[in-house]
């Protein structure tokens, strides 16, 4: 598993980028610093990102790691990414047209969260 290739968003994030760049606002690479960290930094003062943890498939690697290293919840998403490599903050009437254009350019994708005002906070459901 720790051997696989990364998935290389380019390709997705460049076609969002092309197709529906008025609807595209921030995108936000999940890597170092996982969800929270990362995720935070797409956001404007006023504006809450809540992710529902529900909404993708955190790989089995993950619990793995969890488990052996006795790592807590909050850690986990601290540090890694748990499945969600990509977070891209679009109009929401394009999301569908979204998720098409990141399928055909071989990246697994779905609604994950919403925005909403607050103070630049990450929500984790």
């Amino acid at each position: 598993e720790l051997l696989l290739s990364s998935v290389i968003y380019v390709p997705a994030v460049t076609a969002l980028r092309h197709e529906l760049a008025g609807a595209v606002h921030a995108a936000a690479h999940v890597t170092g610093g996982g969800i929270v960290g990362n995720v935070v930094r797409m956001l404007p003062e006023h504006l809450d990102a809540v992710i529902d943890m529900t909404s993708f498939e955190t790989p089995e690697i993950f619990f793995e790691i969890q488990r052996r290293g006795q790592v807590s919840s909050d850690e986990m998403v601290r540090v890694f990414n748990c499945g969600l490599g990509m977070v891209v903050a679009l109009d929401a009437s394009a999301a569908e047209a979204a998720i098409t254009l990141a399928r055909a350019a071989g990246v697994n994708s779905s609604i994950v969260g919403e925005v909403r005002s607050g103070g630049a906070k990450v929500i984790l459901t």
